[in-house]
Order: C-alpha cells, then structure tokens, then sequence
C-alpha cells in the first residue's frame, strides 16, 4: 500500500496542459540581424586593422604580393558600391568610410505628424506614407539623400525620386535603441498613372517577345520602386507595403484590386515578385515616348 502511495504518474511536457512551446519572437530575430551584420563589419575591419598594421614600410614598398590569398587586386563592394583594393590601408579606411555612411543613410528621425499607415507592435515596426504633393520640403529633404541612392541602386534613369507631385512614398521602417531613430528596412514608390501616356502588357508576355501584347486593362496605380534590405528579404516587407497601397493610396474609401496596380519595367526579381503577389495576373507598363 505504501510503495503504490508513493507511485506517482510522470508527464511528459508534449502531455502537459500547462507546457506552451515558445513562439519565436520577431522582434528579437530583426535586432539578432542587425546586431549580427555590425558585428562582422566590426570583425572584417578589426581582422584587417591587425593583418595590415600601423604603420608602413619607409621606401619602396611592393603593393600586392600573391602569397595565396583569395582576392588580388581592386574588388567591388556589393553593400557600399565601392570599387578598393584589399590590403592597402587608404582603400580599407575609405572602404570603412562608406559602409559608415551606408549605415547613417538607412537611419531617419521620424518627422511630426508622420502619417502612419500600418503598425506591428510585435515586431517594432511600421509603415510610413508620404504624399509629394503635400509633404513639407523639410521632409523631403531628410530623405534626399537616401531616395538619391535608392535611385542609383536601383538604376533609376527617369525623374528622381520624391521630384514629382503625384508620387507617394512608403516607408518600411523598423525602431532602433535610438530615441525616435528608425531604420529603413524597405521603400516603394508609386504614382497616379495617366491612361493615354502608358502602354501596360502581361509580366507573363515579357518573357516571350513574339507573344507581346497590349493589354486594355485600366491601371490606375503604377510602382516605380520597390526595394527591400537584402539582409530582411522573405520576411514579407514588399508584400505589406504593396497591400498599403490597395488601401491607402487610391480614391479614399475603395480597396483597389491587385490588377489595377502595374510596376515601371521592373526587374527579373520585380517580376518574380509581381507574379506572386498577383496570382500570375501581374502588369508591366511603360512611359510612351
């Protein structure tokens, strides 16, 4: 009697009514991302500060020695867009100048009565939309300088971005430790279209030159950039800024459907996109000349 007393039934969690498995939080996987790309800059440029010392050789001194190292000669940055050579001290502290400035370019203050279109608590973020025609020349200036790189990396050979009236601009920005400091981690940029100066066809038909057809459809929206931080892609942030624009920046009121928006001579990854977001209904369109 006394051992069947002291039998007591063991759980496992999987059984257990109180047991909750953790939900990851998405917060915290955005700071980890940051955190771990500052890191490495950090690293790279401290691994490099001790191979390449302080101080130089008097003379002559032989610039690149093939000692069978991976990268000999100029290399082209991906993140900065600056063309250096690694191992030569002025080339690495310019290379670190740039991504230095690269960082700052993707911080913004948030302005008074900023129009706030969407907000993820959860993950310490929101959507931003800002209207050309109305916005003060204050804002448009804080973001000159990061509209003007949007548009060289993106290579933008129309109207600069942010120029024209009918433009509106979204903002996917994510909250830093910094007060009111926030970091862009994506961009779109739409405009009104005019029906009688645009040709709109199939993204679909773009990938068959001989099956290239106008298509009729009335598009009333047009995306003319659409950019997400390479380091934050697939977590759906283009996907919730284009669902932004069927709400917000069409006639108030009226959910527009996802055919009546169109994107401007888009990329092999825009198109990618497109298709998906529009269930292979997706439309191109072009400035006639």
């Amino acid at each position: 009697m006394g051992d069947a007393g002291q039998h007591v039934k063991k759980f496992f969690p999987i059984f257990d009514k109180t047991f909750r498995p953790r939900k990851p939080d998405p917060l915290q996987e955005i700071q980890h991302t940051l955190q771990k790309c500052q890191t490495q800059q950090h690293h790279d440029a401290k691994r490099r500060k001790c191979l390449l010392g302080k101080k130089e050789t008097p003379g002559l001194t032989q610039m690149i020695l093939d000692a069978g190292q991976k990268e000999i000669g100029p290399v082209f940055c991906d993140e900065c867009g600056l063309l250096y050579s690694p191992g030569d001290i002025e080339d690495e502290k310019e290379h670190r100048k740039a991504h230095s400035r690269l960082e700052n370019l993707f911080c913004i203050r948030l302005w008074k009565n900023a129009n706030i279109v969407q907000e993820f608590p959860t993950e310490a973020s929101m959507i931003v939309q800002i209207e050309c025609s109305t916005q003060s020349k204050r804002v448009l200036n804080t973001l000159k300088d990061f509209l003007s790189w949007l548009d060289s990396e993106l290579g933008a050979e129309y109207e600069p971005c942010g120029t024209q009236s009918s433009e509106k601009i979204l903002l996917y920005i994510f909250r830093t430790k910094r007060k009111n400091v926030f970091r862009v981690l994506g961009c779109c940029v739409v405009e009104t279209l005019e029906q009688d100066k645009i040709a709109a066809r199939s993204i679909d038909s773009s990938n068959h030159p001989r099956e290239t057809e106008f298509v009729q459809k009335r598009l009333l929206l047009g995306i003319t950039r659409l950019w997400t931080d390479a380091a934050f892609r697939n977590r759906h942030i283009a996907s919730r800024m284009c669902e932004c624009i069927r709400f917000n920046c069409g006639i108030p009121g009226i959910i527009m459907s996802k055919d009546q928006i169109g994107i401007l001579e888009p990329s092999e990854d825009g198109k990618a996109f497109m298709m998906k977001f529009t269930n292979n209904t997706g439309l191109q369109y072009s400035y006639l000349s």
